[in-house]
């Protein structure tokens, strides 16, 4: 796993957003909207208003107009964007130890993050040589 620390500009994301925490299926979030939207291409998973115990905002969808009634702004912000290969729900679960695990002792990062981007490639996420990003804001 690679990773790298990156500014990023504001962004705005369009698409269906649930209450979530670790029993959510987000697979099935994920392949109830792209069944919906066989064409979306490059689409993002937002998470966002993060609470004690898991709870969150989880946001899906792709990249619109800032200025679009329904979409979500995603905060300019300092991150680790983390490469990563393999089925997206096992690489993300990796991911994730290795921000907490690795990243944020050899970066001097608090073991906290304000949001997550998950970013994902058109393609099969089941896929071995999947290819995507998780975003993680940090001060």
């Amino acid at each position: 796993m690679d990773y790298h620390i990156e500014e990023k500009e504001s962004f705005a994301v369009s698409g269906p957003f649930y209450p979530a925490n670790a029993q959510t299926d987000y697979l099935g979030l994920w392949q109830d909207y792209l069944e919906e939207n066989p064409e979306a291409g490059l689409t993002y998973g937002y998470t966002y208003e993060i609470k004690e115990y898991g709870a969150v905002i989880y946001q899906l969808g792709q990249v619109v107009a800032v200025d679009q009634a329904e979409a979500k702004v995603v905060p300019a912000s300092k991150y680790v964007v983390i490469d990563l290969e393999g089925p997206a729900g096992f690489s993300l679960a990796m991911a994730y130890g290795y921000f907490f695990d690795e990243v944020c002792p050899q970066e001097g990062i608090a073991e906290d993050y304000k949001w997550s981007v998950e970013v994902y490639p058109a393609g099969d996420r089941t896929a071995m040589d999947y290819q995507m990003q998780l975003w993680l804001a940090v001060e």
